[in-house]
């Protein structure tokens, strides 16, 4: 195998190579009793492996219930359903010369419950329902709730690290106002002396402040990303000892993976 690769037209010679190594899968023979077990059940989803398998997946992580779906889209419209959000059925790319819309819009209308007038059919591409999308996120999703006048209360999404402003929080703001003031996360007592706040659009845009629902980031300054705990809660230094931590944060678990490769 040649030590080069044609990267946009270039050949570039890497430092080293990406191991590669095949999935870590069973024998056939080793789990010939079971594949005959499922199938003697004639359900394939259904039956005691799964159960036993969502059962062992709740253990291992700490939680009561663990579900198997089938896709990642299964997943997130099981989670909306189980925290009481409003779905707005969408099917896009309908610009595609193979979409098979008719179909889709049964499977739809099967798995969520509603009429084909409320499934909107849109194109990102052309921008065809787009407008319509739009509008029915105004109608029918709630606005945010919280105190604006009260002391500032935001959620930590997640973090990145930059290079120029250190270590960046992306959060939302559930109470209060964050203007670029001392900060402290309450579960690491940590002070903060934000370098800039901003929006997303969708690339990071400085404002002068965040309001009660809205969604942007806080340059923290931070040299290290540790502190920045997803869930945690950011206020202001004055009132740290005012408020209580936002509902549902748990102190992260570490988790190690390791991959073994032969030389």
């Amino acid at each position: 195998m040649s030590n080069k690769v044609e990267l946009i037209g270039k050949k570039v010679k890497p430092k080293r190579f990406m191991p590669i190594a095949k999935p870590d899968l069973p024998s056939l023979e080793s789990i010939k009793k079971e594949v005959k077990q499922i199938l003697d059940t004639g359900m394939i989803t259904n039956h005691d492996f799964v159960k036993r398998f969502e059962n062992a997946v709740a253990d291992y992580i700490g939680v009561k219930h663990a579900v198997c779906v089938s896709s990642g889209t299964s997943g997130l419209m099981l989670a909306a359903k189980a925290l009481g959000l409003k779905i707005i059925p969408v099917i896009n790319k309908i610009d595609m010369v193979n979409a098979d819309i008719d179909q889709v819009t049964l499977e739809i209308m099967d798995i969520l419950g509603v009429t084909e007038s409320e499934i909107l059919k849109t194109s990102a591409k052309n921008g065809q329902g787009v407008d319509e999308v739009l509008q029915a996120i105004v109608e029918k999703v709630p606005a945010p709730s919280g105190d604006a006048s009260g002391p500032l209360r935001a959620m930590i999404i997640t973090s990145i690290f930059d290079s120029h402003q250190g270590a960046i929080a992306y959060v939302r703001v559930f109470d209060g106002e964050l203007v670029n003031q001392p900060l402290y996360l309450l579960s690491t007592h940590t002070p903060i002396n934000p370098v800039e706040i901003g929006v997303f659009k969708p690339e990071r845009k400085k404002r002068d402040k965040l309001a009660v629902g809205e969604v942007g980031y806080v340059s923290t300054g931070l040299k290290d990303i540790t502190p920045l705990k997803v869930g945690d809660t950011i206020t202001t230094v004055k009132a740290k000892s005012q408020v209580e931590q936002l509902p549902g944060y748990k102190e992260p678990k570490p988790v190690v993976f390791a991959s073994f490769y032969p030389e």
